[in-house]
């Protein structure tokens, strides 16, 4: 029975010496991984602003004019917007100004910037924002195409100027209306 317990011996010294080397040899893994998904909204804007919030009519060498102003589009687009269109209208082609029943019309209001200036009877343009342009009130517009490089930008446009012309024969009075600038997407 010696060589018995001499087998039992060897047979539990393989076991533990095995074993001890199947430990030494476990390894934990290289590498785990999580993810998480990302997100942000960055919501699409479109604002429009003029300088000053009250243009005044003053004479300079007898003839009605604002103080300059400027104009600025500015925006942020992410979809498959192509253009920017601006637009300087009046509130009526009949009674840009109005003082009581005395009434200019747009065809006596200019506007100018820097050079000869034009009267706002111009009918909004085909593809702008011609949703409450009245027919004959339309100053002048501008179009600024889109490109990847200034979907989020702005336009600057500084002195402009606006004249009354043939109004030397008005009634007295004070006279107001609406100057608006429009900034639409397409």
């Amino acid at each position: 029975m010696n060589w018995l317990k001499k087998i039992g011996r060897v047979a539990l010294f393989a076991v533990a010496f095995f074993g001890l080397i199947g430990v030494a040899n476990a390894q934990a893994p290289a590498q785990a991984n999580a993810s998480a998904t990302l997100s942000w909204s960055n919501a699409e804007t479109l604002t429009a602003s003029i300088s000053t919030p009250a243009l005044v009519f003053t004479p300079v060498a007898g003839v009605p004019t604002t103080s300059s102003f400027s104009t600025t589009a500015t925006w942020n687009l992410g979809g498959t917007e192509t253009k920017v269109f601006e637009e300087f209208y009046l509130g009526s082609a009949t009674a840009a100004l109005s003082s009581g029943a005395n009434l200019i019309p747009s065809s006596d209001v200019f506007l100018g910037q820097g050079g000869a200036p034009a009267p706002c009877t111009n009918n909004a343009q085909a593809g702008g924002n011609t949703v409450g342009i009245p027919a004959g009130a339309e100053c002048q517009n501008w179009l600024t195409a889109l490109t990847a490089g200034n979907k989020n930008s702005s336009h600057t446009m500084s002195n402009w100027v606006l004249t009354l012309q043939n109004v030397a024969t008005a009634n007295a009075g004070t006279y107001s209306g609406v100057f608006n600038y429009s900034v639409s997407v397409m």
